[in-house]
């Protein structure tokens, strides 16, 4: 499943009880303006891999991560489950090698670390540009955050 509104919303949720003062001025409007806005930006990443990354951050900063640092740390993660599934995959070649009959067991984390890599392997951190009119909706049918902005800010 890939990143939508319904994600964007328990981000929201992760990220209020984490970091409760940077959110405590937050409004019913404004975090709906936070929603749509992640839920686009995100819009193709897998959500999975948006909760991890947020997670992640969470337990290594002391504030709210932007989504540039979310998209980064998907890249990232993408590319350390990349390296631990090749490592994996040519130690059971080498061991296939030096005797056939040893069978490598696949562990739970190698299956989670392969799952992750698959979902996030054609992932780019630079977010696919989006350009429509201002009142127009993108194809996920949210509205464009060319009239919203200023709402938001004034």
């Amino acid at each position: 499943m890939m990143m939508n509104e319904a994600t964007a919303t328990a981000i929201l949720t992760l990220l209020k009880a984490a970091f409760p003062n940077n959110y405590k001025d937050l409004n019913r409007r404004d975090a709906r303006g936070v929603i749509s806005t992640w839920a686009e930006q995100l819009s193709d990443a897998p959500a999975e891999a948006v909760l991890l990354a947020v997670k992640k951050l969470i337990g290594t900063s002391t504030f709210p991560p932007s989504i540039a640092e979310v998209r980064e740390k998907i890249v990232s993660l993408s590319r350390e489950a990349e390296g631990y599934v090749r490592e994996r995959e040519g130690m059971r070649r080498m061991r296939a090698y030096a005797d056939r009959e040893i069978d490598v067991p696949v562990t739970e984390l190698e299956q989670q670390m392969k799952l992750l890599y698959e979902m996030t392997k054609y992932f780019k951190a630079e977010p696919p540009l989006y350009i429509f009119m201002p009142g127009q909706t993108n194809a996920k049918g949210l509205e464009s955050t060319f009239e919203t902005a200023p709402a938001l800010l004034g």
